[in-house]
């Protein structure tokens, strides 16, 4: 019973001892610091005199060691002051960036202090993303059963949430009758288009509010979807229309629209292509490869596009004359060959470009 007495006194003299120690130990709560990436972050110790300062656990490896910069001089700055209340140490972390987030420290042993701050990171939010179910281009015949859905969506954006929202190129948000859905990292819209939104762009907008210790910082930016189109019916045109040749050489043709670029693009020869002629086609384009030396007479070559926009399909004719260099230029042989190779009136009604 005496030795039980013993250890009980001992016990409690130790957690005496013990309680003492710690409210003689100034240990202050960790303070949480959210930064931008980007920017300087300021940390500010007061204490009694100098001290250490180190991120994480470095103890071992000091940003600060009484009143000194050892740490990377490109990436930290330090200053010291003294009031009558005690000393202010200023570490400045500059241009923090994610690998920077972490608890910096401030100790100081005699007598002992240490005061803890978590800096958190935010990441600067990636530029919006714009993109839509389908192209805003709409015909006259089908506006009515037409809906697009345009989608807005973002990277990485850290914390705290970002608002997205929509808006028409004269700044005016969309109207009640769209359906806005969507999170902080997506939003999306359906629109039922109509003709008064031709040629208007509509932006989606990103807004953060970054909040720090001493003030917020707001960060926006925004990306347009393509102009909203209205058009009467699909028009396809080749580029030129016909073109005229009388020496070797290369020469390109372009398929497209009033609605622009076509999908599902092909080309057909309407008509016999000569030997010292070769061709090859790559979407939206078709290349002639003319070696005149090998031609023994003049020739014309008519051929054709095909694209489609939604569910509108189009197509063009084009002509490709070639005059044999030996012949003489006779522009009376240049229009039979043309008005005999021609089969659309269209393409009767444009004029010849000559290399």
């Amino acid at each position: 019973m005496e030795n039980l007495f013993i250890y009980g006194c001992i016990h409690n003299f130790y957690m005496f001892v013990l309680l003492c120690f710690t409210c003689a130990v100034a240990i202050t709560p960790t303070n949480k610091y959210i930064a931008l990436e980007g920017e300087d972050v300021r940390l500010v110790y007061h204490s009694d005199g100098f001290g250490r300062i180190f991120k994480d656990t470095g103890e071992d490896s000091f940003i600060i060691n009484n009143g000194h910069l050892e740490g990377n001089p490109n990436k930290y700055g330090y200053s010291s002051t003294v009031s009558d209340s005690g000393r202010k140490h200023t570490l400045i972390i500059k241009n923090i960036d994610r690998n920077e987030a972490g608890v910096y420290s401030f100790m100081q042993e005699k007598p002992f202090k240490l005061i803890s701050v978590t800096v958190l990171v935010n990441y600067r939010p990636s530029n919006p993303i714009c993109s839509s179910s389908q192209k805003l281009i709409f015909f006259k015949d089908d506006v009515t059963n037409a809906t697009a859905v345009l989608q807005c969506s973002l990277g990485d954006i850290g914390l705290p949430k970002s608002t997205l929202s929509f808006q028409f190129q004269n700044g005016s948000s969309v109207n009640s009758s769209v359906i806005i859905s969507g999170n902080g990292l997506e939003a999306s819209i359906s629109i039922l288009p109509s003709v008064r939104m031709n040629n208007s762009y509509i932006s989606c907008i990103v807004r953060q509010d970054i909040p720090s210790s001493m003030s917020t910082t707001s960060f926006e930016d925004s990306c347009s979807f393509p102009p909203i189109l209205f058009l009467e019916e699909l028009q396809v045109m080749i580029t030129p229309s016909m073109y005229a040749m009388n020496d070797s050489g290369n020469i390109t043709f372009t398929c497209s629209s009033n609605a622009g670029p076509l999908d599902n693009v092909t080309w057909k020869i309407k008509s016999e292509v000569p030997n010292s002629v070769t061709n090859f086609a790559k979407h939206d384009q078709i290349t002639f490869q003319v070696n005149n030396s090998k031609m023994s007479n003049n020739a014309s070559i008519v051929f054709e596009c095909f694209g489609k926009v939604r569910n509108h399909i189009g197509s063009a004719n084009a002509l490709l004359v070639l005059q044999h260099s030996s012949s003489e230029s006779n522009m009376d042989s240049m229009l039979h060959l043309f008005y005999v190779a021609c089969d659309c009136p269209f393409l009767c009604n444009h004029s010849i470009q000559f290399s």
